[in-house]
C-alpha cells in the first residue's frame, strides 16, 4: 500500500463513518420516542449528529491538511477531482463542538441547547445549538451550517474512493 493509498483509505473509511452516523441520526428522526424518552431521544440524534461533523473534519485535515503536508493535500485533491469551493473544506462547525468550552465562555444569548425542529426564534436571540431536519440545517451559537451539501458532498466522495478500491 502506497502512502497516497493509505489516506485514499482513511478517506473511505472516515466518508462511511459519517455515512453511517448520518443514516444513525434518520433512523431516529424516522422512529421517535414516547414523550418520557425525550432528552434521551435528542442527546442520541446529537451524538450521530456529531459523528458526522467529526468524519467531515477529518475529511477537510486530509484534504485541506496544515501548511507543512498542503502539497499530499493538492494531491489527493486533484486525484479525487475535489475543489476548493467543497463544502468539505470549512471546519468552523467541528471547531465549535471541539472548542465547546470557550464557546459556552463568550456566549451571550440564552441558554437555550440542544434543540430539534423548525428552527424558529426572536431575531437576535438563537439558541445555543439547534438542529432543523426539515431544512438540514445547524446552528451553532449563531452560525447556520447546511448539513444535506456536506453529507452530498461526502457520498459524492465516497463513489469516487470506493471505484478506487484503496484496500489491497
Amino acid at each position: 500500500m502506497t502512502h497516497s493509498d493509505k489516506f485514499l483509505a482513511e478517506l473511505q473509511l472516515q466518508c462511511y463513518f459519517a455515512l453511517f452516523s448520518f443514516d444513525d441520526m434518520n433512523a431516529l428522526l424516522n422512529n421517535p420516542p414516547g414523550i418520557e424518552d425525550m432528552r434521551f431521544y435528542n442527546h442520541r440524534i446529537w451524538h450521530a449528529l456529531h459523528g458526522v461533523l467529526i468524519s467531515a473534519a477529518n475529511i477537510s485535515k486530509i484534504l485541506w491538511p496544515h501548511r507543512n503536508y498542503a502539497a499530499r493535500g493538492e494531491r489527493l485533491r486533484q486525484q479525487l477531482g475535489v475543489s476548493d469551493d467543497s463544502p468539505l473544506r470549512s471546519r468552523s462547525l467541528r471547531d465549535h463542538f471541539e472548542h465547546v468550552d470557550e464557546r459556552i465562555e463568550k456566549w451571550t444569548g440564552p441558554r437555550v441547547d440542544l434543540n430539534i425542529g423548525r428552527l424558529e426564534y426572536q431575531a437576535g436571540r438563537p439558541p445555543f445549538r439547534h438542529f432543523d431536519p426539515s431544512a438540514g440545517a445547524v446552528l451553532f451559537a449563531g452560525e447556520r451550517y447546511d448539513l444535506p451539501a456536506v453529507v452530498d458532498a461526502i457520498q459524492h466522495l465516497l463513489q469516487k474512493l470506493d471505484a478506487l478500491d484503496p484496500y489491497p
